[in-house]
């Protein structure tokens, strides 16, 4: 009896020599992690800038540069087997007393790819139609330069009343260094308002959203005049057509013209945040818009070839249970999109007086596209001790249908595609503290998978078959992209050290990730990503 007394109280005398010494450690380092802080508070990432001011803290910033170097061949049809990227990003959330809190973003990005073709657009899945290269044998090496500037404030107006504003502007330069050479320049604008009012058990918020973007695009060639280049009109599934590259203006995709695809929304957010004294919380965002466009230029000598309209709706729910040293979120996401096209038919007349002059037959529904995803995902912290976690482990499941169907009147055709995905992955890191020095190691595993078809086509008539322009390949590409059967891998390591009497810190971080298809007909199985990061936190 002795013998087992004095044993169980060596045990508990280890057992908690080691628990104060990972508590030393621990306090050892009190500068908060910066992505915990933001992920941990829904408010804080929501799509109402009113929820700044759920900011715990003074001040918390980053500063980092980032290299990347991107090989593989498990490639999407308009992205590059062969890239680097530099990125260099300094962010802050400050509350400047204890009614305001502002936060701050500067973001510059360099890349730069090789053997690039297919899509001219900087995004072609957030346009309602791609303008396509026609033969590989033009690819080439593409540049893009993005900067980004987010400004944003709360205030609380009165103890339960807040009021927060947040600008969002990006800047992205995208052009093509081999013919049939492009060069786009995008500006993003995002602005959003809102209010958010504290109850007793009950968090309630309102805000409005609008964004407004332009891209425009100029073709234009320097190498062999001799040659000609064609470009392809994609209206959806890779269906369209054909169109021969010269100087002159007047086309969808001609040199001397510099197009714009204009795109506005408007929408709504709505907040709603149920909680309790015992650290339960679930806090829940609706968010509706929509959204108009056009490409081309509108004038009495100049066309609007395509306009479009869209709409989308968004839920976002997240459970939250927050304990002494812990943390446990579990959230659900869905959203549905959708966006129809317009096909405009100008016909242009030289006036001998008034120059030329655009004039419009019957416009045509040209396509509709449609989007759903749904996810569900895990997030739980433990070890919490000044703003940040000695544990993480997340788990997240999502699958996501999108439809398109393509129509052209005059050759009696339609043209459907329906890609499902199914993706799940796991992972988590660890933090290790010592003195002065601290050190993380991260690690995640994930499966993805598909299914649909790539493209059925309807011919009402049988003789119109051939008078359809189509890019098979491409369609089979994209299809083997989204759903042949994928495993993906990432492992990290971050070393930190605090500096200037402990009030800041700088980090390294080595990063590799690495995607392993099966079974793809049309496209390459392996794309690998390694990356290096310098930081400064303060």
């Amino acid at each position: 009896m002795t013998m087992t007394f004095i044993l169980k109280h060596i045990k508990f005398l280890l057992i908690s020599s080691i628990l104060c010494a990972t508590l030393q450690l621990l306090s050892q380092d009190s500068i908060p992690d910066f992505d915990f802080v933001s992920e941990s508070n829904p408010w804080i990432l929501s799509e109402n800038a009113a929820g700044l001011n759920e900011f715990n803290g003074e001040k918390i910033s980053i500063a980092t540069l980032r290299a990347d170097k991107n090989n593989g061949d498990f490639i999407n049809y308009y992205e590059s087997d062969n890239s680097h990227n530099i990125d260099v990003l300094t962010e802050t959330y400050y509350r400047l007393n204890p009614k305001f809190t502002i936060y701050g973003k500067v973001n510059y990005s360099y890349f730069a790819g090789q053997n690039m073709s297919g899509s001219a657009f900087i995004d072609p899945y957030y346009n309602a139609f791609d303008i396509v290269e026609l033969s590989d044998s033009t690819a080439g090496k593409k540049n893009k330069e993005s900067y980004v500037i987010v400004g944003g404030v709360s205030s609380n107006l009165t103890e339960n009343l807040s009021l927060g504003a947040l600008i969002d502007y990006k800047n992205i330069s995208y052009f093509k260094v081999k013919d049939l050479r492009h060069t786009n320049d995008l500006l993003d604008l995002k602005l959003n308002i809102g209010l958010k009012y504290k109850l007793k058990n009950l968090d309630i918020g309102a805000s409005y959203k609008h964004h407004r973007s332009v891209e425009s695009i100029i073709f234009d060639s320097f190498g062999n005049t001799d040659r000609q280049y064609y470009t392809f009109i994609d209206f959806g599934g890779f269906m369209g057509k054909i169109k021969p590259y010269d100087n002159v203006a007047n086309g969808m995709s001609s040199g001397g013209d510099e197009n714009p695809y204009f795109n506005e929304e408007n929408g709504l957010n709505l907040q709603l945040n149920l909680f309790s004294k015992q650290k339960l919380s679930f806090f829940n965002e609706l968010s509706l818009s929509k959204g108009d466009g056009y490409y081309g230029v509108e004038s009495t000598s100049t066309a609007i070839y395509t306009e479009h309209s869209s709409d989308s709706y968004s839920y976002k729910g997240i459970f939250s249970l927050e304990q002494k040293n812990t943390l446990h979120q579990l959230s659900l996401k869905a959203s549905y999109y959708e966006i129809e096209n317009i096909l405009n038919d100008p016909q242009y007349i030289d006036d001998e007086w008034k120059g030329n002059i655009v004039t419009y037959g019957i416009a045509k529904p040209i396509s509709s596209k449609d989007k759903a995803k749904i996810a569900l995902n895990y997030a739980g912290y433990w070890g919490i001790e000044n703003g940040k976690a000695l544990w993480c482990l997340k788990a997240q499941g999502a699958y996501t249908s999108s439809t398109q169907r393509s129509i052209f009147y005059e050759q009696l055709t339609y043209r459907d595609q329906e890609i499902n995905q199914i993706q799940t992955s796991i992972s988590g890191y660890r933090n290790f503290y010592k003195e002065r020095n601290s050190y993380r190691i991260f690690a995640g595993i994930g499966y993805g998978t598909g299914s649909g078809f790539a493209f059925e086509d309807l011919y009402l008539l049988c003789e119109n078959h051939d008078k359809v322009e189509s890019l098979n390949d491409l369609t089979y590409h994209e299809f083997d992209y989204f759903t042949a059967d994928r495993v993906n891998a990432e492992i990290s390591f971050r070393y930190s050290r605090l500096i200037n009497a402990n009030k800041a810190k700088i980090y390294s971080k080595l990063d590799y990730s690495a995607t392993k298809a099966f079974n793809t007909s049309y496209i390459g199985d392996y794309y690998g990503s390694a990356s290096f990061t310098l930081g400064y936190q303060f």
